[in-house]
């Protein structure tokens, strides 16, 4: 991909249209220019393609070479190749110039699509696109090597130009499109007046992926099809229920249904045996009363009869499926992240990232939510029963490689009002325990998330990331890197080259979470589930601790007898304490 050094066959200092074409313009030092530093120049001085030049600053720099034909003039024109995969900087006309004449990475253009509105705005860059478009053959070239140059080079810029500006469109027509009219009208313009006189057909083609944009306001949905069937949703007990004479369940008197399985126990860590059944029996149908739903939606198993939402409670439903069913919610949340809204959020422009707020409002929400389970049970065996049961649905969460509602889960039990509860705490059994400290070594923040990044090194999509790990590493990237780099040269210095580094490193950390997008996952939703485990009222922060306080009171200091304490203290303090009493 570097300039080709060889002779040119149109006298000394011309490079011919091959050398044009492969180049992308004149060196710019075989155009007199004197500065080695500055890439290649757009070609054609005074055409109106003369400010699309610009300069580079490589990141390594691979050979100098001699001209063939100035070999053995004395003049020193030296065309300097670089490795452009290690480019660190350039000027915004010389990126438009590379993205054009294809001598950069795709990913590298997707990385400046994503972020170029901190270097240059959305009409000076539909410009500098124009002015490529119509740049004129070089002033040096005689009429047949102009035709030459605008058969072989000029037309394949033309095409990477239409190619560059249809991606735009395709990828941020709501972002810079949609709410700019003059941006528009001048991309019609470029249509009707450059792009149909030369090709007619892709200005057609063009224009109707336009007004495909326009039509499509809101974003279109992808019906995704499967090989295999998802698996059948575990059903809780009160789903297994018969049906009767009158169509409904028995045993609406026991929130667990009439064919609820045997009763489990567990041991604690404590050796306690804590029934599972504890947690299905009285009071659910005075604590559920207020749960909306008829009973009535069509995701059940046709053989059997859905019951209302209040015959059951959360610790009915299978841990598992809990774990798939929050898994469906989150995983519908975070497909609808567009790779920009993750940088909008990080640039503080929060209004252009509706889905990252939504999906941390679904963190905050499940956070909440959990902890609210904990702290609505007033007996301690129940609320030892009902942590086992959190921390062995995260678990499941784990195993499901749903990262976010993972940490969620284990962030509400670390929380103060929780993590104080000692009596709870201490009837978890043992393997409960083990299960727990796995969790807690894998989502702790040391090491920049060392441990998550380790599980996500190894794990096999479907997935959903922690997206607090990515906006850490976008508000790194962008408060630690500048937009513009500033470059000294023995003849000049620059302050207006855009730092490739930072857009390389914001696009490995987009291009990860959109990788973890492709692949969905394939759960059926269980819509009376969700309702149940997803639509509830939760507690906010204070009224958390003042019910925890409540549950599980401060231990006060224990009284020492004064005689006792005397017994403990020097003779100075005894004297000290009796003169006190």
């Amino acid at each position: 991909s570097s300039p080709e050094s060889g002779s040119s066959g149109a006298g000394a200092g011309v490079p011919s249209p091959r050398q044009l074409s492969e180049s992308g313009g004149y060196s710019s030092a075989t155009a007199g220019s004197g500065s080695e530093q500055s890439g290649y120049s757009s070609g054609g001085g005074g055409s109106p393609s003369s400010s699309a030049g610009g300069s580079l600053l490589p990141g390594r720099e691979l050979s100098r070479v001699r001209s063939g034909s100035e070999a053995g003039s004395g003049s020193d024109s030296t065309i300097v190749r670089y490795d452009l995969s290690k480019l660190e900087g350039a000027t915004v006309e010389k990126l438009v110039q590379l993205f054009t004449s294809g001598r950069v990475a795709t990913f590298l253009c997707s990385a400046f699509l994503l972020a170029y509105d901190a270097v240059v705005d959305s009409a000076r860059l539909l410009q500098l696109l124009e002015l490529r478009f119509c740049q004129n053959p070089p002033a040096q070239l005689s009429v047949e090597e102009a035709a030459e140059w605008t058969r072989t080079y000029l037309s394949v810029i033309r095409l990477r130009v239409v190619s560059f500006i249809k991606a735009w469109v395709t990828q941020y027509w709501k972002r810079d499109f949609e709410p700019s009219e003059q941006l528009r009208n001048h991309l019609l313009r470029f249509l009707d007046e450059h792009l149909n006189p030369w090709k007619p057909t892709l200005a057609a083609q063009l224009r109707a992926t336009l007004q495909r944009q326009q039509k499509s306001r809101t974003q279109r949905r992808t019906e995704l099809v499967f090989s295999k069937s998802a698996p059948a949703p575990l059903l809780a007990p009160a789903d297994l229920r018969p049906r009767t004479a009158n169509g409904s369940g028995d045993a609406e008197s026991d929130g667990a249904g009439g064919n609820s399985p045997p009763e489990r126990k567990t041991r604690s860590k404590s050796g306690k045996f804590i029934p599972l059944k504890s947690l299905r029996g009285g009071g659910s149908k005075d604590r559920d009363k207020h749960r909306g739903g008829d009973g009535s939606g069509n995701d059940s198993p046709a053989s059997h009869t859905p019951p209302p939402l209040h015959s059951f409670t959360f610790f009915d439903i299978p841990p598992l499926e809990v774990a798939r069913q929050i898994t469906v919610v989150d995983d519908e949340a975070f497909k609808q992240i567009a790779p920009q809204e993750l940088l909008a959020y990080v640039r503080k422009t929060k209004d252009d990232a509706p889905n990252v707020r939504s999906l941390i409002a679904r963190f905050n929400y499940t956070t909440r939510w959990v902890a609210t389970q904990v702290l609505s049970q007033k007996q301690v065996v129940r609320r030892g029963l009902v942590l086992s049961r959190l921390i062995i649905i995260a678990e499941e969460l784990r195993a499901l490689n749903n990262l976010s509602a993972c940490m969620a889960f284990v962030s509400a039990l670390q929380s103060s009002p929780i993590h104080r509860l000692k009596r709870t705490w201490a009837l978890l059994p043992g393997e409960t325990l083990e299960y727990w400290e796995r969790l807690v070594q894998l989502t702790r923040p040391d090491g920049s998330y060392a441990a998550i990044r380790l599980f996500l090194s190894t794990a096999n999509p479907p997935l959903i990331p922690h997206l607090g790990m990515y906006l850490s590493d976008l508000t790194f990237i962008e408060d630690g890197n500048p937009d513009f780099l500033f470059y000294r040269t023995d003849t000049s210095s620059s302050t207006d080259l855009v730092n490739i580094l930072k857009l390389r490193r914001i696009s490995n950390v987009v291009g990860e979470w959109a990788m973890f997008q492709q692949k969905p996952y394939h759960f059926a939703p269980v819509l009376r589930y969700q309702m149940l485990l997803l639509d509830q009222g939760v507690m906010d922060s204070k009224e958390m601790y003042a019910k925890s306080l409540r549950l599980e009171p401060r231990t006060p200091p224990k009284a020492v007898p004064v005689g006792a304490a005397n017994k403990t203290l020097s003779p100075r303090r005894r004297i000290i304490s009796r003169a006190a009493n």
